[in-house]
């Protein structure tokens, strides 16, 4: 893939997510097994009961900042590489919030700064369609006849492919179908459906009820922080919000997600990853730039974590913007980290 200047300038940020998972940076967690028990830390009040493949519920702990001292380095270099991208393109913006899911550390660059969460939003979505199902179990039967794209509110992004990626107009669809398209393949028009008939201050109340409400800047825009946004994850590998086999079936689906070119491209093909991503682009609004943003859970074997990272540029296309989470990932965290 090629780039111009300011393109590589991306690639320079483009190791920030893939710079996390690096070869001996937290290690890798290969398909089918679990992450190993941790021992609590001092201070760190578990209840355990348990897990299964994708879940460890536990009492979670209010974490502390740069504790983890692999982390600390890891946010140091963070730094750098975030400056070194600025030089060369000054409307860069790249977040990154990294939070270990056993003991809570933590580390972030730019961790509260606002994005249009895009796509990301459909993890709401999902905690929505969860809750009824669990109020309801019979809802994940029901079909939903797909009108055609000209009767939908978004634009079709899956528009040209060949079934089963597509929906055909006139066909009925169960709600387990739709959840499966919109989260595997971030099938805009199965998110429509599944929020039809739904009032949209129904999801934003239960946000606000899980703890992670959506902002509105000054604009009026809706934005999502990367600190805020990964607590989602937390929500569903603890089991915080939904009974077990619920938040397995979640991580399932996310685990299944077809996006390769962002964190995925940057770990080995047996590491299991759990994730989001999000594209936003808005010809009418150049102020807020192009952004791609993904956010997740790497299983590793000395435990897994959450990550987010955000990204903007008013110069880079899409492309450049997925480098920023794939690229180099042995060569910025060594062994030695």
């Amino acid at each position: 893939m090629a780039v111009g200047a300011v393109g590589r300038t991306m690639l320079v940020a483009g190791a920030i997510l893939a710079a996390v998972v690096g070869a001996g940076a937290l290690g890798w967690f290969p398909t089918g097994d679990r992450p190993p028990a941790q021992v609590p830390g001092p201070g760190v009040e578990q209840g355990r009961i348990g897990g299964t493949r994708l879940t460890r519920p536990f009492i979670e702990d209010p974490g502390v900042r740069d504790a983890d001292p692999r982390l600390a380095r890891f946010g140091a270099r963070v730094r750098a590489l975030v400056d070194a991208g600025r030089r060369s393109d000054p409307t860069l913006g790249v977040s990154v919030y990294l939070r270990l899911l056993e003991g809570g550390a933590w580390t972030g660059i730019d961790e509260d700064a606002p994005y249009v969460p895009a796509s990301l939003m459909k993890v709401a979505v999902l905690f929505h369609a969860l809750h009824r199902l669990e109020a309801d179990p019979s809802l994940a039967q029901r079909r939903i006849v797909y009108p055609g794209p000209g009767a939908m509110p978004s634009p079709d992004n899956l528009s040209g492919l060949a079934p089963p990626r597509h929906m055909i107009p006139g066909e009925g669809y169960s709600v387990e179908d739709l959840l499966e398209r919109m989260v595997v393949h971030s099938d805009n028009h199965a998110k429509d459906l599944l929020l039809r008939g739904v009032d949209p201050a129904e999801v934003d109340t239960l946000m606000t009820r899980v703890g992670v409400p959506a902002l509105v800047d000054d604009d009026g825009r809706s934005v999502m922080t990367a600190r805020a946004y990964a607590a989602l994850f937390r929500l569903l590998y603890h089991s915080s919000v939904f009974a077990r086999s619920t938040s397995e079936y979640a991580l399932e689906l996310l685990r299944r997600a077809d996006f390769h070119d962002g964190l995925r491209a940057g770990l080995p093909a047996d590491a299991v990853v759990v994730s989001k991503y999000g594209v936003h682009f808005d010809a009418r609004d150049l102020e807020s730039g192009r952004q791609l943003h993904e956010c997740g859970i790497v299983y590793a074997p000395q435990g897994p974590f959450t990550l987010c990272v955000m990204t903007r540029s008013l110069h880079q296309s899409q492309e450049a913007l997925a480098a920023t989470v794939a690229r180099e990932a042995w060569f910025t965290l060594g062994p030695g980290t």
